[in-house]
């Protein structure tokens, strides 16, 4: 999907398991998940190859991942939450359809401060039992 999954047909969970290990002890190659309530945040290739990228997407990914990567460890939000992040309003991630929190940029909006406003996103959730299967926080970041 255009998740990046791998899709091992035909194994069993001990072949996984060997194969995992092989990867991760011996070629030392990172399989770390985002765990159960913080999914890993997606975003376009933005400025560094896109003409159309109205702010550096991949410098706003990686901050918020940083700023919020205890909460892998410690979940403080209601359900799996993402955040994705597009350039422009073509929408390459599928950040409104896809996510929790997405970051749009608007045609037109300068994009000066961008480091200062990311310390003022605000996450906000509503938790509500009856709704399990749905999204139970939302967030818009225009940028």
């Amino acid at each position: 999907g255009s998740t990046g999954d791998i899709v091992l047909l035909g194994t069993t969970t001990p072949q996984i398991e060997e194969f995992f290990y092989e990867l991760t002890h011996k070629m030392n190659q990172d399989l770390g998940g985002s765990g159960s309530n913080l999914r890993t945040p997606a975003d376009c290739i933005g400025q560094a190859r896109c003409e159309y990228a109205c702010y550096d997407t991949q410098d706003l990914c990686h901050t918020l991942t940083q700023e919020y990567q205890d909460e892998l460890h410690r979940p403080a939000f209601p359900y799996k939450f993402k955040f994705k992040f597009d350039g422009c309003p073509n929408c390459c991630v599928a950040s409104i359809a896809r996510s929790d929190m997405y970051a749009l940029s608007v045609p037109g909006k300068t994009t000066s401060g961008l480091t200062r406003m990311r310390s003022r996103v605000m996450l906000t959730a509503i938790s509500n039992p009856t709704q399990a299967h749905m999204p139970v926080a939302t967030g818009v970041l225009l940028i």
